[in-house]
């Protein structure tokens, strides 16, 4: 037990490479962000596979008092994030559902 024990330590401890190098070993699945597969190589995208229609998707927001510093942060935090983001993930995809 204490060797399976260390291993879901080090498996809850680990980063998402970490995670898709297990998949790439036959070890496992994984769940990454749709953000990450411009990431991906073309022999890790054949490993990828999409979920079952309705596909979940998920909404972040960021709320703050606007008479706070942390309004202003947020504000920088949030206008960082969207500059990142691909536009067409703004919207949700045909099949796609908030879950």
């Amino acid at each position: 037990l204490d060797g399976a024990q260390n291993t879901l330590t080090a498996y809850s401890l680990g980063s998402l490479e970490t995670f898709m190098r297990m998949v790439e070993g036959g070890r496992g699945i994984t769940i990454i962000p749709e953000l990450a597969l411009s990431q991906l190589d073309d022999s890790r995208k054949e490993l990828v596979r999409l979920f079952a229609i309705p596909r979940p998707a998920r909404q972040i927001r960021l709320i703050s008092n606007t008479d706070s510093i942390r309004f202003t942060l947020l504000t920088v935090l949030k206008n960082e994030i969207r500059a990142s983001i691909p536009e067409d993930m703004y919207q949700l995809k045909p099949k796609q559902y908030l879950v």
